[in-house]
């Protein structure tokens, strides 16, 4: 059979709105829900870095007792009575019934963090040599995804692995001399309870209060301390920290330079802002348009099955501008970016009744 133009021209047009809307299809079927359009978005893994802020103020140095982080059973003493000591230096172990097994566990689990990132590694490299000819760009794309996931996963592992040692592990911040050593191999103890006194080499340090959001610092880390009077922010490291809080609810801290910028940054009476940077851990990431608050909550719709579902979530500190969420989601899931809060409050919408 012979085509003239005209019959020609038709059917290619034909064909192609038939293709365009076959290509078409998928998009509509994720993108629109009955007449009003749904957009999502999939939820992507980082790595979130946990930080505090508070206020400090340089005084003369004190006598420092270093304080258990944690309920532990004292395995050795490494220091006596009247020692000097150096930066570094480990002062004594700690585990027992409650702390060796998390510990155990820690290790573990960062093993097993290890492996998986080595796997996924390996999947993606054969998907990018299979690719384009073999494997979809969407396969592609959720195999370098699994990989981010994973290399998010292992580093909050060894953040937690390195927090427990240093938890086991009691090291000296600063240089000074042994004045009391409080306990004995053998006794168990209670969180906070004292451990070593140490006198300071140095005569000043830095007292600073903080507001605990979440986690609590722990001697060993870092934090800038950045004086009202302006010029450079000092790095310093936390060396002590109180037992208790104090009367309006804060913690008290006590940070010293970190060594080799010496002392001479800080000027006796001098005021700040001292902000500390804990362990990354895992979170996941949203558009801020994402989020609605509601009675102090912060939720989110979640697409699952081609349904919405209403989900709690939990911010980090500043994840109402970030989009940064420590619980309540998990990388990969759908999350609606466009007339959330209207589609949160549909049912209100719904039964609402005018008094007209």
């Amino acid at each position: 059979m012979r085509l003239n133009r005209n019959s020609w021209s038709s059917l290619c047009f034909t064909l192609l709105r038939a293709g365009l809307l076959l290509t078409a299809l998928p998009v509509l079927a994720v993108t629109h829900r009955g007449t009003n359009r749904i957009q999502t978005v999939a939820v992507r893994a980082v790595q979130y870095l946990p930080s505090l802020s508070g206020y400090g103020r340089v005084a003369a140095a004190v006598p420092i007792w270093l304080r258990a982080g944690v309920a532990a059973r004292v395995v050795q003493v490494r220091v006596i009575l009247g020692e000097k000591i150096s930066p570094g230096q480990v002062l004594l172990t700690l585990g027992g019934p409650l702390l060796t097994p998390q510990l155990a566990e820690a290790r573990t689990a960062t093993q097993a963090a290890e492996k998986k990132l080595r796997f996924a590694r390996y999947a993606a490299a054969a998907a990018r040599q299979l690719s384009p000819t073999f494997i979809a760009q969407v396969t592609l794309n959720r195999r370098q995804d699994e990989v981010l996931q994973r290399v998010t996963k292992l580093a909050a592992a060894r953040a937690r692995l390195d927090r427990l040692r240093g938890i086991t592990t009691v090291r000296a911040q600063i240089s000074g001399q042994v004045s009391a050593v409080a306990i004995s191999a053998g006794a168990d103890l209670q969180a906070g309870a004292r451990l070593v006194r140490i006198v300071p080499n140095q005569d000043l340090l830095l007292r600073a209060e903080f507001f605990p959001l979440g986690w609590t610092p722990t001697t060993g880390v870092p934090g800038r301390f950045q004086p009202l009077q302006g010029g450079h922010s000092i790095p310093v490291r936390v060396t002590a920290v109180a037992a208790g809080f104090d009367a309006n609810g804060a913690r008290e801290l006590w940070l010293a330079p970190v060594q080799g910028q010496g002392s001479h940054g800080l000027i006796s009476g001098e005021s700040g802002r001292v902000v500390l940077r804990a362990p990354s851990r895992a979170a996941v990431q949203v558009p801020v348009e994402a989020l609605v608050l509601d009675r102090a909550h912060w939720w989110v719709m979640v697409e699952e099955h081609g349904k919405l579902q209403a989900r709690s979530v939990h911010l980090a500190a500043d994840g109402a501008t970030t989009g940064v969420i420590v619980q309540g989601l998990k990388p990969g899931e759908q999350v609606v970016v466009r007339d959330s809060y209207r589609l949160f409050h549909r049912d209100f919408s719904q039964h609402y009744m005018s008094t007209d």
